[in-house]
């Protein structure tokens, strides 16, 4: 029996995938889709295509006219995996709204346990799995560690370091709450853990993709993480405070030290082997912390420039 929509929502669930390098994984995405979701009345799928160098867009056009519930959205060039949720989610009108990625590793058959996790009162409702494909397990300690990370910066206590931020769901509030960042250097991971709705986490399982090779390259997965802890700012600027803090206190002792071995007449420590090492820690703590405030710097230009995101170049 198909569930109606709500009058004010006339589409029951929107479903947002980014779309790079995986025009063979379409057609099936689409199909399972519309499966899993099969008993609500109306749905949208919405394809983004980060300008993939393959044959993505002519794909995602011939399944829009195919199924009129297909929309695809085509960017007028590539802004990153991030910037392209942002723009689907933009364009959502359903009552609730599922991202997740185009490469099948995100099964769509597991839809409806994120929905019914918003049924439960909660504004976002996050895949939660320790799977990330067999092939990967330097990358899970090295994804697992990042989070720890951030759940620092945020105050998380919850260790939820195996989140699927690129699987998850949002209620038309936390929706709206969503669309209302504006900040050019964007990571989707910061504004959902940042808009403060009750969250959710569903136990899933991932799938081992053995197709498709990841678009993300070891140094894009580095500039994604080192944007995920830059985003969280004030956090990271208190604990390079503190870091300072802690070298001056270091030094202090170390130079009492050195006073005190003068003035008692023991033997001093041979060479300047240890003053050197002292003083390049202090200075690499100064040019660490002085970087970080360029960077800042740097972010505030871009902010204030204010200049999009992404750009729309094409809809079906």
């Amino acid at each position: 029996m198909e569930r109606e929509p709500d009058p004010q929502y006339p589409i029951n669930v929107s479903v947002v995938s980014p779309v790079y390098g995986c025009a063979k994984c379409l057609p099936e995405l689409v199909q399972r889709t519309i499966k899993s979701l099969s008993e609500y009345a109306n749905i949208e799928i919405i394809l983004v295509c980060d300008r993939s160098p393959d044959d993505s867009w002519q794909v995602i056009k011939r399944l829009a006219a195919q199924d009129s519930r297909v929309k695809g959205i085509l960017l007028s060039k590539n802004v990153g995996q991030h910037h392209a949720i942002s723009a689907g989610v933009k364009m959502a009108t359903g009552k609730t709204t599922v991202v997740l990625d185009c490469d099948l590793q995100d099964r769509p058959e597991d839809i409806p346990n994120l929905l019914e996790g918003l049924g439960q009162g909660h504004g976002v409702a996050v895949a939660k799995s320790s799977f990330r494909g067999k092939k990967g397990f330097r990358r899970n300690v090295a994804r697992g560690l990042y989070f720890k990370v951030l759940d620092a910066l945020t105050g998380n206590r919850k260790g939820n370091a195996h989140l699927s931020i690129s699987f998850f769901a949002l209620s038309a509030a936390a929706r709206e709450a969503f669309n209302t960042y504006p900040e050019r250097r964007r990571h989707v991971s910061a504004i959902v853990r940042d808009i403060g709705f009750s969250m959710q986490y569903v136990p899933i399982e991932h799938e081992e993709i053995t197709d498709n090779k990841s678009s993300y390259s070891t140094r894009k997965r580095i500039n994604l993480a080192f944007d995920g802890v830059i985003l969280h700012g004030a956090r990271v600027l208190k604990y390079a405070v503190v870091l300072s803090l802690s070298l001056f206190v270091v030094t202090f002792a170390a130079i009492g030290f050195i006073v005190f071995t003068k003035l008692t007449g023991s033997q001093s420590l041979p060479g300047w082997l240890s003053t050197i090492a002292l003083l390049l820690l202090v200075v690499s703590i100064q040019f660490l912390t002085i970087g970080i405030v360029g960077i800042y710097l740097s972010d505030i230009l871009t902010e204030v420039r204010a200049r999009p995101g992404f750009l729309i170049e094409e809809t079906t």
